[in-house]
């Protein structure tokens, strides 16, 4: 009898036990989290990958012993444990791509015990992301394609000269050709040390979109122009592009003036007044015959001029400029050839 009662007891153990661990499992998956704050390091460059793998360390909060590094989905199963912030891990040599031409990303994330999601699930895959809070944020982690050897320019050309020169304040701007070697995709054309919307056409050829801005003034009359890839080692050699003397700028002229109040609901006066002590404003000019290198003028003073196109300009007056009442001479400068100073039209700053 005795020993009847002893496995009924044992087996009732056996039972709440089971429970009771089932319990603590869910309770665990409810209630723990972790944040992955950043990866150290956190960038990489092909065919600069050590032999035995990179080591990469974690730093978060919430990690625990058993937690793992994931690579894309994929455990790191020499993920260690060094404190509830810190874990670290090597990622095989095999995990990195052998070639490419662009930065690429993988993901990084950090599991922790009694995550629902298996080792080998990817970490595009939402479903799984998003039914767990066993899983942290992700972080991308980029792959840069080797340096290789740095670009090099063999010449530059503007369409409409087919030479390395195009005459200054032209009204719209150009497509730059670049000739050289060793160009990437991601490969960035540089004007006066400033990198330009680039187009990238093969190992050999780059373009790059030049604006209106870009050639309107002649000083200095030669900008260097270079190539910078993503990932090095180093810019290419700078050729010069020489912003050449235009045949003859046409002269400009003015029809009408406007002044926009900033912001819109402080507008007072007409278009062409505005009351002493206003605040900044803005200054539009109508006419023809603008060009990319035009200057507004507020009397004898030139302001920065921002080029909308043939037929309109615009500044912004600041509040110092309309601080007394009087009359005010608005005109457009054109530089030499051709070019010069329009009629005025007169602006009052009223009492």
């Amino acid at each position: 009898m005795y020993s009847r009662r002893w496995l009924i007891a044992a087996l009732a153990a056996c039972v709440l036990a089971s429970a009771c661990s089932q319990f603590n499992t869910n309770l665990s998956v409810q209630t723990s989290s972790s944040t992955l704050t950043f990866v150290s390091p956190s960038t990489a460059t092909i065919g600069n990958i050590p032999a035995g793998g990179l080591p990469i360390t974690a730093t978060g909060t919430g990690f625990v012993t058993g937690a793992f590094i994931l690579w894309n989905g994929t455990q790191l199963a020499d993920t260690t444990y060094v404190s509830p912030s810190t874990l670290t891990a090597t990622v095989p040599a095999s995990s990195f791509p052998a070639t490419g031409t662009a930065p690429m990303t993988t993901e990084v994330a950090v599991q922790i015990p009694g995550s629902s999601v298996a080792g080998t699930s990817n970490v595009n895959n939402t479903t799984n992301y998003a039914n767990t809070t066993e899983v942290s944020n992700i972080i991308n982690f980029t792959i840069y394609p080797p340096g290789g050897p740095a670009p090099t320019i063999s010449s530059i050309s503007a369409p409409a000269t087919s030479l390395a020169s195009s005459p200054y304040c032209q009204p719209s701007g150009f497509i730059l050709t670049v000739n050289g070697a060793n160009f990437v995709n991601g490969s960035t054309v540089n004007w006066n040390g400033s990198p330009r919307t680039t187009t990238f056409g093969s190992a050999t050829q780059l373009t790059a979109s030049i604006s209106a801005a870009d050639t309107a003034f002649p000083i200095p009359n030669t900008v260097p122009v270079s190539v910078t890839n993503p990932s090095g080692p180093a810019p290419s050699n700078s050729v010069l592009f020489t912003l050449t003397t235009p045949g003859s700028l046409p002269p400009p002229v003015i029809t009408s003036i406007l002044q926009t109040a900033i912001p819109p609901n402080l507008q007072v006066g007409t278009p062409t007044t505005i009351p002493a002590g206003s605040p900044t404003f803005t200054l539009t000019v109508n006419g023809s015959s603008f060009v990319p290198c035009s200057v507004i003028q507020w009397g004898s003073s030139m302001q920065t001029t921002t080029y909308v196109g043939a037929n309109q300009l615009t500044t912004t007056i600041a509040s110092g400029n309309v601080f007394s009442p009087g009359n005010v001479n608005v005109t457009v400068f054109t530089l030499t050839p051709g070019g010069g100073t329009s009629a005025p039209i007169v602006f009052t700053i009223t009492p």
